[in-house]
């Protein structure tokens, strides 16, 4: 919950998949025990119950081009983030695809 919003019974609640944040009434409001759940398995939750399922890793031997809609990927980050050492390639991706003059 973000807090109080501009109207009586209404607060501003931001959702844990999309992270944008919104304005609802409390009748929509349900409670939620987190019980010691980290923010990141809220997260993970929030995703499954909106059917977004994790992406599994990519094969090694695969090769998709590179280009702005994989970089928007939340996918791409946490994989990056478990394979640090993969980092470098990506950003070289990068380079190639905005110097190519491709948005």
């Amino acid at each position: 919950m973000e807090g109080k919003g501009d109207h009586p019974n209404t607060y501003k609640v931001m959702d844990l998949v999309s992270k944008c944040v919104a304005t609802v009434h409390a009748d929509r409001l349900v409670t939620f025990h987190a019980d010691g759940l980290t923010e990141k398995e809220l997260e993970e939750i929030a995703a499954y119950e909106q059917d977004e399922q994790p992406a599994s890793p990519p094969d090694e031997d695969s090769y998709i081009p590179y280009n702005r809609y994989y970089d928007q990927l939340e996918a791409i980050d946490s994989y990056l983030e478990l394979n640090p050492g993969l980092k470098p390639m990506f950003e070289s991706a990068k380079k190639k695809f905005r110097r190519s003059g491709r948005r």
